[in-house]
Order: structure tokens, then C-alpha cells, then sequence
């Protein structure tokens, strides 16, 4: 279940909710917001904590974002528009060790607008990413920004950053630490 889904609407407006509980706390396709949160929080879900797929517009998170043992990608950002400024706060991710069903903490594809973190603190399930980045569109990347936190994978890459096309992904990560341990 989802806190939060739909799938091509128009501008969704959401101002002072907090999103909290077990399962998806988003799941948006195809539609504009407009969003201010207290806080967005997924515990336990069967899929992904987080996803937004052809999302523009802005969203932003006073209390900040947490995802705690998703079986599917902690947040996951795909194809954000041109101009969206999308702002989860201070963010974590954290997939206890030991069940095997987690994977990347954050994954950013093909956004042309920009994906903010406050402190992004990133601890995914053993051999999958923290942050996994990847643009394969002739447009130019969105900025992607985050102003501290810690990223530690095991048995994995902790950032992974690829573009396939011509350009670069505007990177402007300030974080305290990046551990990999046993990556190869």
C-alpha cells in the first residue's frame, strides 16, 4: 500500500502532512506537484519507500525523510522534468544487514530537474549502492545536492555516478564520509 499514489494528474497540492507508516509512503506518476510535508517516512515496504516518475514541480520536507528496510530502492527518482525542484530535507535510508532483501538506497535516472538532500545519510542492505546516479537522455542533467551525511555500502560501490550521453550530472555533494568496505 501506498500513503500517497497516482498516476497522470495534474498539479497535486499538499501543504503540512505528514506521510508515516508501514508500506510506500509515494508513489507518483506522470503530474505536477506542488508539496510541502512535515515529513515523508516508509517502514518496511514491500516495494520501494519512495518513488516519483515523471514528476515536475517542487516538494519539499520540513521534517526531512526516512526510509527504513524496503525490499525494493529506498527512493527512487526517475525522469524529473526541467524545473523541478524536488527537496526531501534531511533524508536516511537504512536497510538492517542480514535479510537480503533490500537494494539501492537512492536512484536518480535521466532528471533534468534538480534532487536536493539536506543531510543524506545512506545505508543500504549489503551488495547493493547507497547512491546510484544515471542520466542516458540528450538533456541536460539536473543538479543533484545534498549538504552533509555519510554513505556507507558493504560489499558494494557507495556512489555510483554514469552518463551515457554527451554532458556531465551536476554533483554538489558535501558529505562527512564514503565507505565501501569489501567492494571490488
Amino acid at each position: 500500500t501506498s500513503d500517497i499514489t497516482g498516476s497522470g494528474f495534474g498539479t497535486l497540492t499538499v501543504r503540512d502532512v505528514t506521510l508515516d507508516g508501514t508500506g510506500r509512503a509515494l508513489d507518483l506518476t506522470t503530474g505536477t506537484l506542488d508539496a510541502i510535508f512535515q515529513s515523508i517516512s516508509s517502514t518496511t515496504s514491500a516495494t520501494n519507500g519512495v518513488i516519483l516518475t515523471t514528476v515536475g514541480g517542487s516538494l519539499s520536507t520540513t521534517g526531512g525523510t526516512t526510509v527504513t528496510n524496503a525490499t525494493g530502492i529506498g527512493i527512487q527518482v526517475s525522469t524529473a522534468p526541467a524545473g523541478a525542484a524536488l527537496n526531501f530535507g534531511n533524508t536516511s535510508v537504512t536497510n538492517p544487514d542480514g535479510d537480503t532483501t533490500g537494494n539501492t538506497s537512492v536512484r536518480l535516472a535521466d532528471n533534468t530537474g534538480n534532487v536536493t538532500f539536506g543531510s543524506l545519510n545512506l545505508t543500504p542492505e549489503t551488495g547493493q549502492r547507497g547512491l546510484h546516479a544515471t542520466h542516458g537522455v540528450a538533456a541536460a542533467a539536473g543538479t543533484i545536492t545534498s549538504t552533509s551525511g555519510a554513505i556507507a555500502a558493504t560489499n558494494a560501490i557507495a556512489i555510483e555516478v554514469n552518463r551515457t550521453t554527451a554532458g556531465t550530472i551536476p554533483l554538489a555533494l558535501s558529505l562527512t564520509s564514503v565507505s565501501d568496505s569489501g567492494a571490488s
